[in-house]
């Protein structure tokens, strides 16, 4: 049983390079391998030339101390060792919405590199909506 969350991910980059240069690292993470992650990401390319990585799934356990977990959260790593490094030449934003089972139990953040085209892409694309429904 245990407590359980719907997550998505989201990673935005710059370029197609970027994108294949960052996902050829990601795959040789111990905890991506072991548990095949990378086939678990969505990769949209967009007509401005960035590409959004996304993963997603309802209902899972999402606990830090989880390889899978800590495989699926080297990638916010991964993008600012890579922003780190390269510097301007590397640009990145990064976005994380959890939803668990109780009412006020909820998580929202954007980072980013400070590139705004980026991070605008997340703002427009993930989001936590709340409503009422009545199932009557």
């Amino acid at each position: 049983m245990g407590y359980r969350s719907d997550v998505c991910l989201m990673a935005v980059l710059n370029s197609k390079e970027q994108a294949e240069e960052v996902t050829a690292v990601y795959r040789m993470n111990k905890n991506v391998q072991r548990h095949n992650l990378w086939k678990e990401w969505r990769r949209v390319d967009m007509d401005s030339g960035a590409v959004v990585l996304i993963w997603e799934a309802e209902d899972v356990k999402f606990y830090e101390a989880y390889e899978d977990v800590q495989g699926l959260m080297y990638m916010r790593e991964l993008l600012q060792d890579f922003a780190d490094h390269r510097g301007e030449d590397f640009r990145f934003a990064w976005g994380k919405a959890r939803i668990g089972e109780e009412m006020e139990d909820t998580e929202y953040e954007v980072s980013s590199d400070q590139l705004f085209e980026l991070v605008d892409v997340i703002y427009e694309n993930l989001g936590i909506v709340r409503k009422l429904e009545v199932g009557l």
